[in-house]
């Protein structure tokens, strides 16, 4: 069994699960997810559970959340004797080829998505995490034939996450194409504010708005409508401009926080996957299995 923890900036959620391909057969023993300011109650959520071989973790809260979570895994018996992986990003990773300008600057949560939607597809995506921020990203079949690794280093992504831990994980190639024989490649992507910071700056960052609670309407009525309007069309076309790039019958595959907000208003097809960095890492994990990082 591996412990698989995705640490987000507002949330962070986790899942013990078997390894197994594909990822429509993965059998999740238990899964949780918590608040970043309730990362004390981490060791009672873990409390009996069975022992795992393994723990990957990918943090981009920084070194404080990732010290938390070390404090957790040191202090609840089964977890002691597992070996902790701090997922990093690398140049290529169970099939999928990292096509930022420097792969290491990648966030580990993008590049876990990244992977898991390639592995539940194996074609072209646009990968949408929903969450403190928006982001679009683009994967697809990689027909350049670049491979390779990066050369040995600390731990990359944002936020300082490896903290301390047993080891870092850039990973290399060691597993086969499960997700298309040719493989893929992380395309690209973008950054823009979630659902939740934009609303906020609209209501901080002006004299007379305020933060008020409104709803969706096709032309809006009052202030308060009209922010939530505002804010879930900016979401979405950026999302459904992204899209039109790579043609408008390619899946989105959408995750976060925040997507229940925008199921509604994405155009088919899509595909809601929750638990879709948590599939990455166990992906990467299992590419990994029995081999040092």
């Amino acid at each position: 069994m591996i412990l698989l923890i995705d640490s987000g900036n507002t949330r962070l959620k986790w899942g013990l699960a078997v390894a197994s391909r594909p990822l429509a057969s993965v059998e999740w023993f238990a899964n949780g997810v918590l608040a970043q300011d309730a990362l004390e109650t981490l060791a009672a959520a873990w409390q009996g559970l069975p022992r795992p071989e393994q723990v990957m973790i990918a943090n981009v809260a920084g070194p404080r959340v990732a010290r938390s979570i070390e404090t957790a895994l040191s202090t609840i018996d089964p977890l002691l004797g597992a070996r902790r992986v701090w997922f990093a990003p690398g140049e290529k990773r169970a099939g999928l080829r990292n096509g930022y300008a420097d792969p290491r600057q990648l966030g580990t949560d993008r590049w876990a998505a990244a992977i898991g939607a390639w592995h539940r597809l194996g074609s072209s995506a646009l990968v949408v995490s929903a969450g403190t921020a928006t982001t679009i990203d683009a994967i697809g079949p990689d027909t350049t034939g670049q491979a390779g690794g990066l050369p040995g280093g600390e731990c990359g992504g944002q936020g300082g996450g490896q903290g301390g831990g047993q080891g870092c994980d850039e990973g290399g190639d060691e597993g086969g194409d499960e997700g298309g024989d040719q493989g893929g490649v992380f395309r690209g992507g973008m950054i823009v504010p979630g659902l939740a910071m934009m609303r906020r700056a609209l209501g901080e960052g002006t004299a007379g708005l305020g933060l008020q609670s409104g709803a969706f309407a096709p032309w809006p009525r009052s202030t308060a409508d009209a922010i939530e309007t505002g804010c879930l069309n900016a979401q979405v076309g950026a999302i459904e401009r992204a899209r039109l790039q790579l043609g408008s019958a390619t899946p989105v595959v959408l995750t976060g926080g925040a997507a229940a907000a925008l199921v509604a208003f994405i155009a088919p097809p899509l595909i809601v996957a929750p638990l879709l960095v948590l599939e990455g890492l166990l992906v990467a994990a299992s590419d990994r299995s029995g081999q040092a990082a």
